[in-house]
């Protein structure tokens, strides 16, 4: 990582929590030894089988990794350790999410297990984050009827081995302060305290209340995660529902207050989640979001309902007031809009640079779209996905919103908030960025029927401003001046009415709507000087 001025750092620090000068002071007396911890003694399940079916892997995970065997006697291999491979393919390599693919037959997922046994006596495998992942992967092999072959064949070698990563996970979150605050550590550990019983998971078990603890911190009123990542509210929401399903597949080891906690957060995250899906079923790409690395609000919803979990909306339709997103509905338009600072403030390790920024559906289709993520590691791709003028809405004075560093530290911030909301209607956002304090950008959009209006205001004129309205992947414009006709791949057409006071043309720049993957598409660009006012109008063409 490149080291920021000094200043900068000053910055970054300026809004850590307690906890995190804590770990910071921590890490550098007694820095963690990563070391595998071997298990006392060996648990056995107490279910054989869930409550309600698990939900399959997400689309991501149906490709499985490694070298496919080219006949049934032969065994598929796995680069465990390829130093070529990147972080992002090493972690989900070793997660083991793909393991519950339908592509794998029972012996070859009993394999895969194998395997990864003899491969890893120690290595990246045994980080906190790919570690708690697998846990839960392979508590779902070992509880869905059919995935493994008979028990006799299969837990005699793989409970060991599970264990082992529990007890190491479980040391691991005693030598590290900030993997204490992980929900995804506390969850796996949680689980398997519930589904196994005998040797250590008894202390397994104790973070049950600690989860549930974390878990309201980590929720807003509003029930949408901290983060304003809807990937990752997604995931956190599985893993909510994961625990209560493994809870009611061993009955007796939480106290009915829990169990209905994780009930009424699971029903708000659900409600939350509502918000900020679109008409085609996916995520708005907020902050570090892609499409399908985690299950979509159907399934998500379908799965609650197994469990009797009711859904739990927002206090104002279409309003998370604490995450500062807004969903505006009419006819076959949806808008779903940001006006927040980098969250949480302690560790915005997920925001990008996208106060008063946009997404639009028409017809049921995607018109106005974010960058999305690729990955997690600096790099260009990371530079990319996190800048001002990668999303929906105004650079002043070729200046960033936020002061971004490294590939995901931030330490100035812009003060932004929501000003006034008419749910269904219209909403009105400010930001004043980092970098240009004195400029306040004011933007209202107002849902009409034939269309989206977008009025920006600048107290002070920007001196330069790039003015982006970035188009999802698939829709084609024809740019005539301060006028662009867009075409969406099912045919239907709209008619973009640009500010005037700018001059505009069209660029191809690149977007990240999967892990891992880069594609490109439009996007409208223009640039004005001295600019206090842009009016824009989205509509549609009448057929």
């Amino acid at each position: 990582m490149t080291r920021p001025p000094l200043r900068t750092l000053a910055r970054t620090a300026w809004y850590w929590r307690r906890e995190e000068w804590l770990a910071a002071a921590w890490s550098k007396v007694a820095p963690p030894r990563p070391r595998v911890r071997r298990a006392e003694g060996t648990p056995h399940l107490v279910a054989s089988k869930s409550a309600v079916p698990w939900l399959p892997p997400p689309r991501r995970a149906a490709r499985v990794p490694g070298h496919a065997p080219a006949s049934p006697s032969e065994r598929r291999s796995f680069a465990w350790h390829d130093p070529g491979a990147g972080r992002l393919a090493q972690d989900e390599l070793h997660a083991s999410v793909w393991l519950r693919s339908d592509a794998l037959r029972p012996d070859e997922r009993l394999l895969a297990m194998l395997d990864w046994i003899a491969a890893n006596a120690r290595g990246p495998g045994w980080e906190p984050g790919p570690t708690s992942r697998r846990v839960l992967a392979w508590l779902k092999c070992l509880t869905t009827p059919g995935a493994l072959p008979p028990a006799t064949a299969s837990h005699g070698r793989v409970l060991p081995a599970l264990a082992d990563q529990l007890a190491t996970l479980d040391a691991r979150l005693a030598a590290d302060r900030r993997e204490r605050l992980s929900l995804g550590n506390l969850l796996a550990l949680a689980c398997a305290g519930t589904l196994l019983e005998g040797g250590e998971t008894e202390r397994w078990r104790r973070h049950l209340p600690g989860f549930a603890a974390e878990l309201e911190r980590q929720l807003g009123r509003d029930g949408a995660h901290e983060a304003r990542s809807p990937l990752l509210h997604a995931a956190l929401l599985e893993g909510v529902l994961d625990l209560l399903n493994t809870l009611r597949s061993a009955p007796g080891f939480a106290p009915a207050e829990l169990e209905a906690l994780l009930a009424e957060k699971a029903g708000a995250m659900l409600g939350a989640h509502a918000v900020w899906t679109h008409p085609d079923g996916e995520i708005a790409l907020l902050g570090d979001s892609a499409l399908g690395a985690a299950p979509p609000l159907a399934a998500l919803a379908a799965y609650a309902a197994a469990l009797g979990v009711a859904v739990r909306k927002p206090a104002r339709p279409g309003v998370l007031d604490a995450a500062g997103v807004v969903r505006l509905e009419r006819g076959p338009f949806v808008v779903i809009f940001t006006a927040a600072p980098p969250a949480p403030p302690w560790a915005p390790v997920h925001a990008h640079c996208d106060a008063l920024s946009f997404e639009l559906s028409a017809f049921g289709e995607r018109v106005v779209a974010d960058t999305g993520v690729a990955d997690f590691a600096e790099g260009p791709r990371r530079d990319t996905a996190r800048a001002t003028r990668s999303h929906a809405t105004v650079e002043v004075d070729e200046a960033e919103q936020a002061e971004l560093w490294g590939a995901d530290r931030v330490g100035g911030r812009p003060d932004v908030g929501l000003v006034r909301v008419e749910p269904g209607a219209s909403v009105e956002g400010v930001c004043a960025g980092f970098a240009t304090p004195e400029v306040l950008h004011r933007r209202m959009l107002r849902l009409e029927d034939e269309g989206v209006r977008i009025e920006d205001r600048f107290d002070l004129p920007a001196a330069r401003a790039r003015l982006v309205l970035p188009l999802a992947p698939g829709v084609s414009a024809r740019l005539e001046g301060a006028r662009a006709a867009l075409r969406l791949p099912s045919g239907a057409r709209l008619d973009v009415l640009l500010p005037e006071a700018a001059r505009w043309k069209a660029e191809r720049g690149p977007c990240f709507t999967a892990l891992g993957a880069e594609s490109e598409r439009t996007l409208l660009v223009g640039t004005a000087s001295g600019l206090a006012a842009a009016d824009w109008a989205i509509l549609a063409v009448p057929k």
